[in-house]
């Protein structure tokens, strides 16, 4: 049987395509942003997600329609036609996917060898769909399960004589095990290793993130890593017409929006929250979803907090401006972090900040310059930035003030959008010019 190429023909202007775990997400809201910037640059960007979205997540009408449009890996009509097709093109081709599949770091327990069928089989059908839409690089964010998939689907293409590349997005080092000890995080940073093995580019959200990657992948991974940060539209986060009072008893009110997990310590923050309204008037929202609600709540109620702290649930995104708006301190105390959107939204509001010297945010938040910042768990050290904040209204402002502009400065989505086409092309090129060269054979 003849093999065929999965190779782009009549090639329309640049296309990417955006492969994610689960797509869209609340969690994944800058995803889509970053989405949508690329799209009013020009590229156009078609959006595949391993997993169908969870429906209670889609709460707002452009969430419901950027799921309406994104293609889902996981249907097995999709799965056995890619699977198919993969086969009648190149039976050499799949052969090698199946293999690397199988051969990929996890383990070799019966379930572990069927997620790597699992894979190659949803490998198979994103490579289907490329071809299909004449998609010669896919971009992925976090080296999961997707990421898997766009290294093999990119593998199996190029083996049956296309032209395929791929980019990833890493955010956290850590959390795919660089710089780790456990068994657990060698075998996670082994994966890694094994799927950047083809990837044309990294693109790393920081500085600090650049270098975990170059330190536990390798020197040989330098010169295909870029540091692209997050971005955030600044339209759309605002301050608020004019500086939000307290309220007329003086009430401080302080914004907390995340996952309510370990990683980002609300529990800290309830505690810390407890010292500081110990002595002044303060109440706190906390905005989103997660496994410590219930144990949050019974906290709170012990803290004698019920009356002063809301759970406000998870929120659109057309609605989270508005919780910013009327926010007088945003506080976020994690203790594991990249690069946190919620921080550049807050401090494009013109909100000033509380957080901690997780991660990279010490890359986005300047010590007394835009922001206030303590070590993670430090719980006095966030008590006495909420009473400081509180008492300080002309610290407030000139914190707000400087946040937004560093914002506003360097993490606009514009100038992001604009790095990332450049990472694109730059990954891009060299296949075009294998395809030059072979035209001219």
């Amino acid at each position: 049987m003849r093999s065929e190429p999965f190779a782009e023909t009549e090639a329309p202007a640049f296309r990417v395509g955006y492969l994610v775990s689960q797509y869209p997400a609340l969690s994944h809201a800058f995803i889509e942003r970053e989405i949508r910037s690329l799209r009013a640059l020009g590229t156009a960007v078609e959006t595949f997600s391993v997993r169908p979205a969870l429906e209670h997540q889609l709460l707002t009408a452009t969430d419901r329609e950027e799921a309406a449009r994104t293609t889902v890996l996981l249907r097995v009509p999709r799965l056995a036609r890619g699977a198919l097709s993969v086969l009648a093109r190149s039976p050499r081709a799949a052969a090698v996917g199946l293999i690397a599949a199988l051969r990929l770091p996890g383990g070799t327990s019966p379930r572990a060898l069927l997620l790597r069928v699992a894979y190659f089989a949803e490998a198979c059908a994103l490579l289907g769909e490329l071809q299909s839409r004449s998609i010669t690089h896919v971009h992925v964010h976090f080296a999961n399960n997707a990421a898997s998939v766009a290294h093999l689907a990119v593998r199996m293409g190029n083996c049956a004589g296309g032209l395929y590349s791929w980019s990833l997005t890493i955010h956290r080092p850590e959390a795919h095990g660089l710089g780790l000890e456990d068994d657990e995080a060698r075998t996670a940073a082994a994966l890694l290793r094994r799927q950047l093995t083809n990837v044309s580019r990294v693109v790393c959200i920081s500085e600090g993130c650049r270098d975990q990657v170059v330190a536990g992948v390798g020197p040989d991974i330098a010169g295909r890593a870029s540091v692209v940060h997050m971005g955030i539209d600044t339209g759309a986060y605002t301050p608020a017409q004019s500086c939000p009072e307290s309220g007329t008893d003086g009430t401080t009110r302080v914004l907390f929006v995340g996952r309510l997990v370990p990683a980002k310590a609300p529990h800290d923050l309830l505690t810390a929250f407890a010292a500081a309204r110990d002595r002044l008037p303060m109440r706190l929202v906390l905005v989103g979803e997660g496994q410590l609600l219930e144990s949050l709540q019974r906290q709170a109620e012990q803290l004698g907090l019920a009356d002063a702290v809301q759970f406000a649930g998870p929120v659109g995104q057309d609605e989270l401006p508005g919780h910013y708006r009327r926010a007088d301190v945003f506080c976020l105390p994690s203790y594991t972090e990249g690069v946190p959107v919620v921080l550049m939204e807050a401090m494009a509001s013109g909100v000033p900040v509380l957080t901690t010297t997780a991660g990279a945010i010490t890359e986005l938040v300047r010590a007394e310059h835009n922001g206030l910042v303590v070590e993670p768990g430090d719980v006095d050290g966030i008590a006495n930035g909420l009473r400081r904040l509180a008492l300080d209204r002309e610290l407030r402002d000139r914190l707000g003030q400087a946040g937004r502009a560093t914002v506003v400065a360097e993490f606009e989505s514009r100038v992001v959008a604009s790095q990332l086409s450049e990472v694109f092309a730059a990954a891009v090129v060299p296949q075009a010019k294998a395809q030059a060269g072979r035209a001219r054979r």
